[in-house]
């Protein structure tokens, strides 16, 4: 990952087609954590890789966090699941908490994290 004053370069855009997620390891707030990155509906989110009701990564059991129609994320451990838009969970066990959203950049071809909280490995 390259890092600009206020940027963190992820990936070039093609590099990130519909439906699919990469895990990216970021400093957050001075830790070392885990990142999910998406394309939902032709649009780049991020999150961190985190499920609200237990606090373990999102892929702790496998790494495929899409459901089957790709159109929400699933937690591996429990299923719960999220809107890929917003982070909400729309789980009645969680119902109103939210994935951390992180702020993200896409222009000229490349996705960068546009998030004061997160700086490279």
């Amino acid at each position: 990952m390259l890092t600009s004053d206020r940027e963190v370069f992820v990936c070039h855009s093609h590099q990130l087609r519909e439906g699919e997620t990469l895990l990216i390891d970021i400093r957050f707030n001075g830790l070392l954590e885990s990142s999910v990155v998406l394309r939902h509906q032709e649009r780049a989110y991020a999150y961190l890789n985190r499920c609200v009701h237990m606090n373990k990564r999102l892929d702790c059991e496998h790494t495929q966090l899409y459901d089957r129609n790709l159109e929400l994320l699933r937690c591996s451990m429990h299923g719960l699941v999220f809107d890929p838009a917003n982070g909400d969970c729309v789980s009645e066990i969680c119902e109103g908490k939210r994935l951390c959203a992180l702020k993200l950049a896409e222009s000229d071809g490349r996705i960068r994290f546009r998030d004061k909280r997160i700086s490279s490995v």
